[in-house]
Order: structure tokens, then C-alpha cells, then sequence
């Protein structure tokens, strides 16, 4: 008799790590990039890369995709669309969301793979989830009376510039100054049925994305951490970009496996004083 109970329990043991080890993998395979993620040259020079980008009006930014969040099950799902960083604007400084953090990175010269006629961009919010053409999710769908307007990519980054351009003027005419639309996948649903969720990316992330802004921030890392190990392997790098009062960015990094320890209190010290600052300079 104690035999088959303690079979039982190996069982039921197996069982639980089995489910535990699936729902941890369910992200990376419903997205498809478990294993791809990694930065593979050298982090320093990625962050040089990174400030240039965000730097020089001349390139098209840094694209970046904040991730959403299941409340309940703490796990991180993949959003259809991101922004492009950049310099060029007020309104280019700034990310969707104020409390979540956690998103996707790309190298700056990958930008160019994302330029297909299933691409375009916005230069506000295009509410992408709502425009639908026969009753299916398009991102990039033109709807009579609705703005903004979305400008198609067609095999060329002209769209990026274009939409860039206009969300600069929309800031200085004081209009909907607020962050750009980038559309990643046109036809990606990401409302309706999160366990059949796929992604087509042109290009993989070179790494996970961590926004302090200077507004709404609590140090609530733990519950952060939580997200990402649930997500990604320990040696996943992090890019954290710190933003000051005038969303200016500071670009550090670290990992999924260092992320609660690089919150030293001598680091937060360092972060407040980041976030105080004023500076316009990059």
C-alpha cells in the first residue's frame, strides 16, 4: 500500500514540475524567440550604439515594444506594435504605459528589416487593437474618419521619418504630443485569445527592455523580476533606461539573474539623482 502512494506522489510531483517548466516556456514559444534574445557582441559597445541612436536625429531611433501583462498570472505577453525612441521630438521621448516597464529591444540597424508593406507607423497612438477590416484585427488598416492616419512602410524606411516628422509638429503645435506607434506584426490579435498568441518578427530582439521613468516609479522590482524569470533564462540581458524629468534617457544594463541585485541601495541613490535631473542635453 505505501508503495503505490508514494507512486502516487512521484507522480503528482512529476506532474506539478512538468506544468510549472510548460507555462514557464509558454511565452518564449507562442513568440518565438526562446534562445534568440541574447545579446551577442559586446554589451558596452551595444549601449554606445544604443545613445548614439537615440542621439542622432540623422538615424531612425531605437524600436522598442513594452510587453503587457497578465495581472493574475504574472506572465508577459507580446504587443503587436512598439515605439520608436528617438531625440527627434518631446513626443519621441515617450513610451505607452506608466506602469508597465518591461519590453523589447532592437538593435538600431534591425529597424530597416521591419519596412514591408505589412509594417507602418504612426505618429501617436493608432489604437492599432481596434482597427479591424471584415471583422479581423489590421493594425495598419486605413478607417474612414479615424486618425491618425497610419504612414505604410512599402519597402522603405521613409515611414519611420514621415510619421517621426509629424509627431514633431503635432508637439509643437501642442497636439496629441505623446508617444508614436510603430506596428511590428499587422495582423497579430493580442485581445482576444492570449493562448493562441503568435508573433512574426522580421528581425529577433537583442534584448529585454526595462523603462524607469520619472514619473509613477516604485521600486516594486521583485514583482518585475517575477515577470521576467517566469519568461526568460537568468542570462537574458536587461537594458535599463533611466529617464529624467525631461525623458532623457541614462542607458545601463544587466541580467534577468542580477536584476533584483542591481537595485543595490547605493544604485537607487544614483537613480533618484537621474530622475531629479532636468537636462536637455543627450
Amino acid at each position: 500500500m505505501g508503495f503505490y502512494i508514494i507512486l502516487i506522489l512521484i507522480f503528482i510531483i512529476t506532474f506539478i514540475i512538468l506544468f510549472e517548466y510548460k507555462c514557464k516556456e509558454t511565452f518564449l514559444l507562442q513568440s518565438d524567440v526562446q534562445n534568440k534574445i541574447k545579446y551577442d557582441g559586446n554589451i558596452d559597445d551595444f549601449i554606445v550604439i544604443l545613445k548614439n541612436a537615440f542621439c542622432s536625429n540623422a538615424t531612425n531611433g531605437i524600436l522598442i515594444s513594452i510587453l503587457n501583462t497578465d495581472s493574475q498570472s504574472k506572465t508577459l505577453y507580446i504587443d503587436g506594435s512598439g515605439s520608436i525612441f528617438s531625440n527627434f521630438s518631446d513626443g519621441s521621448r515617450k513610451f505607452y504605459g506608466s506602469n508597465e516597464r518591461i519590453g523589447l529591444i532592437w538593435h538600431p540597424d534591425n529597424i530597416n528589416h521591419f519596412t514591408s508593406p505589412d509594417n507602418c507607423m504612426y505618429p501617436s497612438d493608432g489604437a492599432t487593437v481596434g482597427r479591424m477590416v471584415n471583422n479581423k484585427i489590421d493594425r495598419c488598416a486605413k478607417i474612414e474618419g479615424q486618425t491618425p492616419i497610419p504612414k505604410m512602410c512599402n519597402n522603405t524606411n521613409s515611414c519611420i521619418q514621415d510619421a517621426l516628422s509629424q509627431q514633431k509638429q503635432n508637439c509643437s503645435n501642442n497636439i496629441n504630443c505623446n508617444y508614436n506607434e510603430f506596428v511590428i506584426d499587422r495582423y497579430l490579435d493580442t485581445t482576444y485569445d492570449k493562448t493562441k498568441e503568435t508573433v512574426k518578427y522580421s528581425s529577433y530582439p537583442s534584448a529585454l527592455v526595462y523603462i524607469i521613468p520619472n514619473e509613477y516609479f516604485v521600486y516594486n522590482y521583485e514583482d518585475d523580476f517575477t515577470k521576467m524569470s517566469n519568461s526568460f533564462t537568468d542570462d537574458t540581458t536587461i537594458i535599463i533606461i533611466i529617464l529624467n524629468g525631461k525623458n532623457y534617457p541614462t542607458f545601463e544594463y544587466t541580467t534577468v539573474g542580477d536584476f533584483k541585485n542591481y537595485f543595490s541601495n547605493s544604485k537607487k541613490t544614483e537613480i533618484n539623482k537621474i530622475l531629479s535631473k532636468v537636462s536637455t542635453i543627450c
